[in-house]
């Protein structure tokens, strides 16, 4: 019990530090949830002052708070039995009660904290050392001209792939080059987690770039050794410095890419269904 209990609350911190839709959350099964074990695990993992490095908005930490004590209300079947976590129910009602409130628009262009996870194995044995957290705006499409001021499905799929048995091969101890890098997230784990010998990231916009260097500093990646950063602007030329390292060479052997645009409409959602199909079909040539 001990075991499934601590992989349901692990999937779900993995869960909530990424930042996903409550609605989409994966809770523990009704009969485990509305234990007091599971509860105060759930509080203690997710919502004690101080556990987190890297929490959440207090505005998705009340969405989740609430979808977790509306759940357990729901599934109450033994009053005198079943019973609420105080914790959890008082720190609900002291976020609504703090909860500023602030517009939908101003609300999606905030920063936010976002902990992307490796997906396998789950386990609970050091789960810092398995995860890359960038500071985002994962509600923003795009602004001042970029979309890469958040993390897109692409770069999470390409990440995921390349943590995988299969795709691991593909960076160990190669020197890589990924445009487009957006959040840095698919640079940042072949850099820390996946043995590439250096990773160089880059993107079209000064403000981006300037972006992955905080997420690097967040990731202790803040050494030029194993991973650096540069603008690199499509259809200009290319800066010697960015081929060259310090004794004049820079073998790049593998080049990175996921959701490369040049403009954000592109972004912003499928505008023909025909054409993705003929695309689909021909990547799969």
């Amino acid at each position: 019990m001990v075991d499934t209990l601590s992989e349901h609350v692990e999937l779900l911190r993995r869960q909530y530090l990424q930042l996903i839709q409550p609605d989409e959350l994966t809770l523990p099964p009704t009969a485990i949830l509305k234990t007091a074990e599971t509860q105060s695990q759930i509080f203690t993992t997710l919502f004690r002052d101080g556990n987190l490095r890297f929490p959440p908005t207090d505005r998705y930490r009340s969405r989740v708070l609430k979808l977790l004590v509306n759940t357990l209300e729901q599934s109450v079947s033994e009053p005198d039995e079943d019973e609420i976590s105080d914790d959890l129910a008082s720190l609900l009602a002291e976020s609504l009660v703090a909860q500023p409130m602030v517009s939908e628009i101003n609300d999606a262009q905030r920063k936010s904290y976002v902990t992307y996870s490796v997906p396998e194995p789950l386990t609970i044995t050091s789960p810092a050392q398995q995860s890359i957290t960038t500071l985002e705006t994962p509600a923003l499409l795009a602004a001042g001209g970029t979309t890469g001021l958040r993390t897109w499905e692409a770069a999470k799929y390409l990440a995921s792939f390349l943590c995988s048995p299969m795709g691991r091969p593909f960076v160990l101890g190669q020197q890589i080059i990924e445009l487009g890098a957006g959040t840095g997230l698919v640079s940042m784990f072949c850099a820390r987690h996946l043995g590439a010998e250096f990773t160089l990231a880059t993107d079209g916009t000064g403000e981006v770039v300037d972006s992955i260097v905080e997420n690097m500093f967040l990731n202790g990646l803040d050494s030029k050794k194993t991973m650096d950063t540069a603008v690199l602007k499509w259809g200009h030329a290319v800066m010697p410095e960015l081929v060259l390292d310090e004794e004049g060479t820079r073998n790049y052997n593998l080049v990175l890419g996921a959701d490369i645009q040049m403009k954000g409409l592109i972004a912003a959602t499928i505008r023909k269904e025909e054409t993705l199909e003929k695309f689909v079909r021909c990547c799969s040539m």
